[in-house]
């Protein structure tokens, strides 16, 4: 059951969001004012980023780039770049919007994708603050979702990214409400746009949700296979030109760009071994990106097989959590907008808490601190300037370390599942303990 007004660490999160919300306001306008630092840029990319013509489909120097970027005169058309950097199952989601600039104009179009990516965005957040004071609600919805980075950088791009928002919030309650088909179809929706986020099947195998596993492993691979046989005889090419092109943007930007802002695990790392007391070994400089991913994707592979191995020992809504932050930040270029998947994230925790989840361990205890470290600090808009420079491309500071903080929670999932296996190498704890017993 959802607790009344919102949970306790719900609202801790909420109000430390408020307090670095009003720092972030002061910050932005001393550096603006004093230092002539453009802010918006610093936060995400340029205004003026000329993927479309202006002012005919923009305003002013900005037009949403990304929306513009991805343009079909037919669903059966072959894709262009950059159109290449996403599935072609992205077009489901897409559609409504092209017919509406179809009938209306361009114009109408854009404006139909912005309303309902915000709608999307703040969905959670509007779900997540139900039973709250309306006195309350537009503070938990504005430092919840409205003035966080991830979804300030999303609205600013024009990223599909928002569409999947609602889905990923789904997912997420499937696996607090213990309902496996729910997850499923929230899963294959969001990996049409996202083939990363096929990974949350992998929470169902925790889980021991055989079936419904195996359905959503099988249904993401063809929500991303199927659209391109729309193209008919050279769906094959066509398909293997997309692998090709979304793996070679991945390393687009090395990791030793400082502007945009990278927050993927490979850059962590990277930061990690130019920064100790090695960094000035010649065999540190001559690593190549490519190691860096390599390490990143073994980590990972090792922390998900764990996940699984855990299996019904760990909070389902744990495990969804985790590998929702490897799905985002696994990629080499990992913008910060990839970290809207802390919306639905949030949205949960300040609606059910996790006052339920086991406390008899210093780990137990550990866990929600650590989750709250990094919803914070990935949340918050707060513009820490990264270097003596106060102008792009260097790299704000706060993104940064809230990859750091998400890498020490998956870390501490794993550790954390490995600790309780050994409590309970047999029997796995019963259902009801991960869930809430407020009466009903």
């Amino acid at each position: 059951m959802p607790r009344p007004g919102g949970s306790r660490i719900g609202w801790n999160i909420v109000g430390i969001l408020a307090g670095l919300l009003g720092v972030a306001a002061v910050v932005a306008w001393v550096l603006g004012s004093y230092f002539k630092v453009d802010v918006a840029a610093m936060m995400s990319f340029y205004g003026g980023d000329g993927y479309c013509k202006l002012p005919q489909q923009g305003v002013g120097v900005h037009c949403w780039s990304d929306y513009p970027a991805v343009q079909f005169a037919s669903v059966t058309d072959a894709p262009l770049r950059p159109e290449l950097v996403y599935p072609l199952s992205s077009r489901i989601l897409r559609l409504p919007f092209f017919v509406i600039g179809s009938i209306g104009g361009y114009t109408a179009g854009l404006i139909a994708f912005l309303v309902a990516s915000v709608a999307c965005v703040i969905g959670p957040a509007v779900w997540a603050v139900r039973d709250t004071s309306w006195a309350l609600k537009p503070v938990v919805v504005t430092v919840a979702s409205v003035a966080t980075l991830p979804v300030l950088m999303l609205l600013d791009r024009g990223n599909i990214l928002t569409l999947t928002v609602p889905f990923l919030l789904l997912a997420l309650l499937g696996l607090v409400l213990d309902k496996p088909w729910l997850v499923v179809v929230s899963t294959i929706a969001a990996t049409s746009v996202k083939p990363q986020f096929a990974i949350l099947g992998v929470a169902l195998l925790a889980l021991r949700h055989w079936r419904a596993a195996a359905v959503s492993i099988a249904g993401s691979a063809v929500i991303i296979v199927a659209p391109f046989l729309l193209l008919g005889g050279a769906w094959r090419s066509a398909f293997v030109t997309w692998l090709h092109t979304a793996e070679a943007w991945t390393r687009s930007q090395p990791l030793s760009a400082n502007w945009p802002s990278n927050i993927s695990l490979p850059r962590l790392l990277y930061l990690l071994a130019h920064a100790g007391p090695w960094r000035d070994s010649r065999h540190v400089s001559t690593i190549a990106d490519g190691t860096y991913t390599t390490a990143s994707m073994a980590i990972l592979a090792v922390i998900i097989g764990i996940l699984v191995l855990s299996g019904r020992h760990l909070p389902p809504l744990a495990s969804g959590i985790a590998l929702l932050a490897i799905a985002s930040l696994a990629s080499p270029l990992t913008f910060g907008y990839y970290g809207v998947f802390m919306i639905p994230v949030i949205a949960i925790v300040f609606r059910y808490g996790l006052t339920n989840w086991p406390t008899d361990t210093r780990w137990d205890r550990a866990m929600p601190r650590t989750l709250s470290v990094a919803l914070v600090l990935g949340l918050s808009p707060l513009l820490i300037p990264l270097g003596l420079s106060l102008v792009p491309p260097v790299a704000p500071l706060l993104p940064l370390l809230s990859t750091f903080a998400w890498a020490v929670f998956l870390v501490a999932m794993a550790i954390w599942g490995l600790a309780r296996m050994r409590r309970a190498p047999i029997d796995p704890l019963p259902d009801a303990i991960w869930r809430t017993n407020e009466p009903r």
